[in-house]
């Protein structure tokens, strides 16, 4: 059974972890262990599943900083459903290798790319521990499935991220895909414990544990205690039994899209950025839609800065928050009733935007058939 959030959760500036068997950790309290002195021949394979904005991105800056500090080698695979990898640069900004397949769902049309690129890191480094985060709308069982396992040696470990803000909403509207990537996994992690209440958070829970009886369960806060996360999953996956990857995996309801904007003259204050991602979400998604809308653009000292939000109350920021000016990259990715509304919703919020804004837009929008913009 999983043990109680730790009641310091919302006051304490390092947020606690919980697991199924009572511990609770937080970033300040953690020790970085050796590396192992007979590292395995095989390559590590990590995959970091999970839906849109659950915080596949952040848990995993937090796991390659671990592991490079315990001397390992380390490699990231990322896959986008957008043509724009938005990640990339905070991940090279680590030093890491970084490999990335865009416009694509590693589970499906993206698999022999996804299958390409790892099969270019275990020919250059076997030994080497690689990280994969898929799309957050790809069946984690399906991908599993597909894996190399042999010729070299491949140790696959699989860990899902649960937004415990939707999770319970999500298994009601998207029940295969949430149970495609659930249940495969040797641990589920439910984000976001301090955004919801104790019912909520029991609820997601269950949820969880219904569709993954055997999976162990953490809750972090992953804003604030990313590497204990990190840090506990790795003694987590060295005991835990090998992922499932049987399941028929669940069909890709969604869609992206990538949009390259020249900002206004002015640029755009951190808050302005803030409210045009809000109401982005806002208006995207509709009556059973869910997505995820970020917005990446450099600051005045030409340093990345990117802002993001699954939700009016999920919004944040990939270093410190930031005005933006000159070219900013958009990406927009949406599953549900509305995935394929992307294009005409945005080219109906051009007239709303302020003029510079809207022309902005208007102008990284391609051609709609039926709709004219007005220059």
């Amino acid at each position: 059974m999983v043990g109680p959030r730790a009641a310091s959760r919302l006051t304490t500036p390092l947020a606690k972890i919980s697991c199924s068997g009572g511990c609770s950790m937080t970033d300040n309290s953690i020790s970085t262990p050796a590396a192992p002195s007979d590292p395995s021949p095989s390559t590590r394979l990590i995959v970091i599943g999970g839906f849109l904005g659950a915080g596949k991105t952040s848990l995993l800056l937090a796991w390659c900083r671990l592991l490079l500090a315990q001397g390992r080698r380390v490699a990231v695979l990322e896959n986008e459903a957008g043509r724009v990898g938005l990640d990339d640069e905070f991940l090279r900004q680590e030093g890491l290798s970084v490999r990335h397949v865009l416009g694509g769902c590693a589970c499906c049309d993206g698999l022999g790319r996804v299958l390409e690129q790892l099969q270019a890191f275990l020919s250059a480094d076997p030994g080497q521990v690689v990280l994969l985060e898929p799309t957050g709308l790809a069946a984690l069982d399906q991908l599993l499935a597909s894996l190399p396992r042999t010729d070299p040696p491949l140790t696959v470990q699989a860990v899902a991220l649960a937004d415990a803000t939707r999770f319970a909403t999500l298994v009601k509207g998207l029940p295969r895909l949430v149970a495609a990537q659930v249940a495969p996994a040797q641990v589920v992690v439910l984000s976001k414990p301090d955004l919801v209440s104790e019912s909520q958070l029991a609820e997601a829970r269950a949820a969880v544990a219904g569709i993954n009886p055997r999976a162990e369960i953490l809750e972090a806060d992953l804003l604030h205690a990313a590497l204990a996360t990190a840090s506990h999953l790795e003694d987590l996956l060295a005991q835990a039994v090998a992922p499932l990857s049987d399941g028929p995996g669940a069909p890709n309801a969604g869609q992206a899209l990538s949009l390259e904007l020249d900002l206004p003259a002015g640029g755009l204050a951190f808050n302005q950025a803030e409210a045009l991602v809000r109401l982005l979400v806002a208006e995207l998604l509709g009556q059973g839609d869910w997505g995820h809308v970020k917005l990446l653009g450099r600051d005045a000292r030409g340093e990345t800065r990117m802002v993001s939000a699954t939700g009016p109350r999920d919004l944040s920021w990939r270093g410190m928050p930031a005005d933006l000016a000159g070219r900013a990259s958009l990406a927009v990715v949406l599953a549900g009733p509305g995935a394929d509304q992307i294009q005409a919703r945005l080219a109906g919020l051009v007239p709303r935007l302020r003029p510079d804004l809207g022309q902005a837009l208007a102008q990284a929008l391609p051609p709609l058939p039926g709709l004219e913009l007005a220059p």
